[in-house]
């Protein structure tokens, strides 16, 4: 077989071992808002439907832990690596099974509305071999984003900077 022929074949599989999922939401307050009941780990039993419990400091090269309840199958506990902490801009973590599975985990807040607003894009890669058989999985996750972000979005816009907002 030619190196072209390699190279394609390389290609192909790549492909088929990779599937990227994301989701977004706008938030009616500043990213400084959104960052912060995001990053704020003992709160999250609070009002996250799938992470009931987090623990470790966002740093990069540390390990997080997170206890998943996900929309469908049994609780988990994944420990990610926390690559990217960009304070109100992004946040990323890798969790793996070394040499058969990845998945890269974002929220990316971009302002919106002269800096009022937030767009959140979360969503995850999923790379490795075992990825075309997790075509379940990866759906369900995409359910679990979008559950994620609406309740992001109901907890940032009533609780600012530890105090209840007045309706308007």
């Amino acid at each position: 077989m030619s190196r072209t022929s390699w190279v394609s074949m390389a290609g192909r599989l790549r492909a088929r071992c990779t599937r990227t999922v994301s989701t977004t939401v706008d938030i009616d307050r500043p990213a400084a808002d959104v960052w912060a009941v995001l990053t704020d780990f003992d709160g999250y039993p609070e009002w996250n439907p799938q992470i009931r419990r987090a623990d470790g400091e966002l740093v990069p090269g540390r390990r997080v832990t997170f206890h998943l309840h996900p929309p469908v199958g049994p609780p988990m506990r994944i420990r990610p690596r926390v690559l990217i902490v960009d304070p109100a801009r992004e946040l990323r973590l890798r969790g793996s099974l070394p040499g058969i599975f990845s998945g890269e985990h974002w929220f990316e807040l971009e302002p919106i509305d002269d800096g009022r607003g937030t767009h959140v894009t979360q969503g995850e890669t999923y790379r490795g071999l075992i990825v075309p058989l997790l075509g379940r999985v990866v759906a369900t996750s995409l359910i679990g984003f979008q559950q994620h972000n609406a309740a992001l979005k109901r907890r940032v816009e009533t609780v600012s900077t530890g105090r209840r907002r007045e309706p308007p």
